[in-house]
C-alpha cells in the first residue's frame, strides 16, 4: 500500500472511533409484557344485535348451513340460559362447528350405540367420504344385517373407525352380541316369524291347510278302523278272491 494510501485509512479509522464509541456495558432493557395488555375481556351477556362476523358467515356457507336458523338456535339457547360469555364470535363458531358435525344425521334405531356410529361418520368426513341420509341408510341396512345374525355392533363400528375404512365389515375375532341366552333365542324366534308364511300361525297349522288344499287328512283326523279277528280276516280275504275271480 502506498504511503498516501496508508495514511488516509489510520485517518478514517481514527475518525470513526471518535465518532461511534463502542460501549461494552449497554444498559439493560426489559422486554416483560405488560400484565395490562393480557388481562381477560369482561364477560357479557349475549347482546340483542349480535350478527355473526365474516368468518362465520364464510364457514356456515362452506358447510351448507342456514346461518339464519342456526343464529335463531344459538340466540334462544344462551339467552334461556342467561350465559355470559367473553367472545361471542368464538362460542358461535363452536356452535357451529358441532352444527355442521350433526348436518343431515338421521335417526337410529336404538340397538346401534349412538357415540360409535358418530365416531364412525364423523372418521367418514375426515377422510373425504360423503355421509349423506341415502348413504347412511344403507351403512344402517348393512348393519342391521350384522346385528340380526348376532354381531356385536359396537365392535364392528369402532374396527371400521380404528382402521379407516369406510364401509363395515363382521368383527375379527369378537363374540356375537347375544347377550344372554334369553336374548339368542328371541333373536332367532323373531328371524322365524320374520321367515313364517304370514297366513299361518306355526309348521302344524300350515301343514293342516296344505293337506286340505290337496283333499288330505292328518293321520289325527282319520277315522280308525275296526280290529278283526282272524276268521274275520280270512273271510274277508276270500270274498275279496271271489270277487275277482268274477
Amino acid at each position: 500500500m502506498k504511503p498516501c494510501a496508508r495514511a488516509c485509512a489510520e485517518m478514517s479509522h481514527n475518525t470513526c472511533l471518535n465518532i461511534l464509541p463502542i460501549n461494552l456495558h449497554p444498559p439493560q432493557t426489559s422486554f416483560a409484557p405488560d400484565r395490562d395488555s393480557f388481562a381477560p375481556l369482561p364477560k357479557t351477556e349475549l347482546p340483542d344485535d349480535f350478527s355473526p362476523d365474516a368468518i362465520n358467515v364464510r364457514f356456515s356457507r362452506k358447510r351448507g348451513l342456514e346461518i339464519e336458523h342456526e343464529l335463531t338456535v344459538f340466540r334462544d339457547l344462551h339467552l334461556s340460559l342467561g350465559n355470559e360469555r367473553s367472545n361471542w364470535q368464538a362460542v358461535f363458531r363452536k356452535h357451529l362447528e358441532y352444527a355442521a358435525r350433526d348436518h343431515g344425521r338421521i335417526r337410529v334405531p336404538e340397538w346401534v350405540p349412538l357415540a360409535e356410529w358418530k365416531q364412525f361418520l364423523d372418521m367418514r368426513v375426515s377422510i373425504g367420504k360423503t355421509t349423506t341420509p341415502g348413504i347412511q341408510r344403507l351403512l344402517l341396512q348393512k348393519l342391521n344385517e350384522f346385528h340380526n345374525q348376532g354381531q356385536n355392533v359396537k365392535a364392528i363400528l369402532d374396527q371400521s373407525s380404528e382402521n379407516g375404512w369406510a364401509s363395515l365389515y363382521p368383527a375379527k375375532g369378537a363374540a356375537p352380541n347375544y347377550g344372554t341366552l334369553s336374548e339368542k333365542m328371541r333373536l332367532q324366534r323373531e328371524r322365524l316369524e320374520r321367515n313364517a308364511a304370514p297366513e299361518y300361525g306355526d309348521a302344524m297349522e300350515n301343514l293342516r291347510a296344505q293337506r286340505e288344499r290337496l283333499g288330505m287328512r292328518l293321520p289325527e283326523e282319520r277315522a280308525e278302523k275296526p280290529q278283526l279277528s282272524i276268521t274275520e280276516a280270512f273271510m274277508e280275504m276270500r270274498r275279496k278272491y271271489e270277487k275277482d275271480l268274477k
